[in-house]
């Protein structure tokens, strides 16, 4: 009997050997990354609610976490049954602040230099 995987509320049945990243994306679950899925980045986090046991032990590039989270690139399925519950981390939406303290006032033409504004594609 396979694990009973469920991430971000949606559930799907799971052998030994997948990434619970590679889990996420067969369910359609969009994971940030920026590293290609070889745990540089450290963006791919995800919080296991249920089920730690059923999972790898932790990898190097993990290290600097602590608790219940874990790199979803570098985790992977290694039972054989059992339930994991786990959910992604979402960064907030990045914005350039452009009230600050020792920023120009608004209501002056001042504009964020465009070396640090972020176009999506």
């Amino acid at each position: 009997m396979p694990v009973e995987l469920e991430i971000n509320s949606k559930t799907v049945q799971a052998h030994p050997g997948p990434s619970l990243f590679e889990m996420a994306e067969e369910l359609g679950i969009r994971v940030p990354n920026s590293c290609f899925k070889q745990g540089k980045c450290k963006e791919c986090l995800m919080e296991i609610v249920e089920g730690m046991e059923h999972l790898s032990a932790r990898t190097p590039q993990e290290g600097h976490l602590r608790g219940d989270f874990r790199l979803s690139c570098r985790t992977r399925i290694e039972s054989n049954q059992g339930v994991v519950h786990c959910h992604t981390l979402r960064r907030g939406v990045l914005r350039i602040e452009e009230r600050a303290q020792g920023l120009p006032s608004q209501g002056t033409d001042w504009k964020p230099d465009p070396s640090v504004v972020r176009l999506r594609p």
